[in-house]
């Protein structure tokens, strides 16, 4: 409510990790409020952007590391948030309505909504929402955030292992925006929606694209002039299928539903509806209903990823793998890389 009365209206969210976290707090305004008025208010007051500041590019381009990646993500953010037509939007735009929409992936949030008017002053806020476990990650965020100068920028930031994986270096980092009222820091136990299957973090599942990066960086003249390069998509209706794919991985994702609700309604209404009893009984459930599927085997989710792609197209012109933290690598086929290509410079 603070940021809202503050006039943040965009929310950006770069992590799977993190949506379960930002899902459970949307859902749970109802507990806050009696007012459906205040919670509609709410709700549209904020303009949403899937934005998925991943690292991983299957290492097919063999100079590029981690704090490039992320700088080119918080180009496209500044570029897009600024209304600047550049190479880097121009990309991204074209990767959402090109390849997301020929892999049958629902793109409605990932790209900000045009119908959000913003005064001069409000232009650049946003709200970041992200994970994390060493600090790394954020660090090498809010690093990229100054080098375009993003600087009305809050993050909220939850922290895995109540903060004690955070290395040194980072947390010094992390204070300072701390400091500068920057960041909010929220302690959790455990991230289980990080680096697990689809099925822990409300059914996003991210996408890489290592050969159409490979080409676009031989072919698009400023990404290797800049240094700088990235290239990915939340797919998020990844599980979408699941109703006819395995019932009883559906039954799964409804269980866990329950669990998450249940937790919030019992710390936010303080009504006993919750107990550890009734929890263990889901949870042997859930495993009783999982049978072979390991949630935290990536040959799990990229099975789980591909069978969603083909339930809505009969085949699919690319080769699918999978990264040890669940990223899934597509690549496509070069003539829609050709035609992906053409497009961007023409655009």
């Amino acid at each position: 409510m603070t940021l809202k009365d503050e006039n943040f209206k965009r929310i950006i969210i770069p992590s799977r990790g993190a949506y379960p976290f930002y899902d459970g707090a949307r859902k749970s305004l109802h507990l806050l409020t009696d007012s459906s008025k205040d919670i509609v208010h709410f709700q549209k007051h904020f303009n949403v952007w899937l934005l998925p500041f991943t690292s991983d590019w299957g290492e097919s381009i063999s100079t590029i590391t981690s704090d490039q990646i992320r700088k080119f993500w918080s180009k496209v953010l500044a570029d897009i948030i600024r209304k600047e037509n550049t190479v880097y939007s121009k990309f991204y735009n074209t990767l959402v309505d090109h390849v997301g929409k020929n892999l049958t992936i629902n793109t409605s949030e990932l790209k900000l909504s045009r119908q959000y008017k913003l005064d001069k002053s409000e232009d650049e806020k946003f709200i970041f929402i992200d994970t994390a476990i060493s600090g790394r990650a954020i660090c090498e965020i809010i690093q990229s955030f100054y080098d375009f100068n993003l600087t009305d920028f809050f993050i909220i930031l939850l922290v895995d292992k109540k903060g004690n994986k955070l290395n040194r270096e980072y947390k010094t980092i992390i204070e300072r925006e701390k400091n500068r009222n920057r960041l909010y820091q929220i302690d959790v136990e455990c991230i289980f929606s990080e680096d697990a299957s689809p099925l822990l973090n409300s059914g996003i599942a991210s996408i890489v694209f290592p050969s159409l990066l490979e080409r676009a960086y031989a072919e698009l003249p400023a990404f290797k002039n800049d240094g700088f390069i990235g290239g990915g998509l939340w797919f998020i209706d990844s599980t979408s299928h699941l109703r006819s794919f395995s019932p009883n991985l559906n039954k799964v994702h409804g269980i866990l539903g329950t669990l998450l609700y249940k937790g919030l309604f019992h710390n936010l209404s303080h009504e006993n509806i919750w107990s550890h009893e009734l929890a263990s009984l889901d949870t042997e459930n859930i495993i009783n209903l999982l049978g072979d599927f390991n949630l935290f085997d990536p040959v799990n989710t990229k099975e789980l990823v591909y069978e969603r792609i083909i339930s809505r197209k009969k085949s699919i012109s690319a080769s699918i793998d999978v990264s040890s933290s669940h990223v899934v690598r597509i690549n496509l086929d070069s003539d829609l890389i050709t035609e992906f290509i053409r497009k961007v410079k023409n655009n």
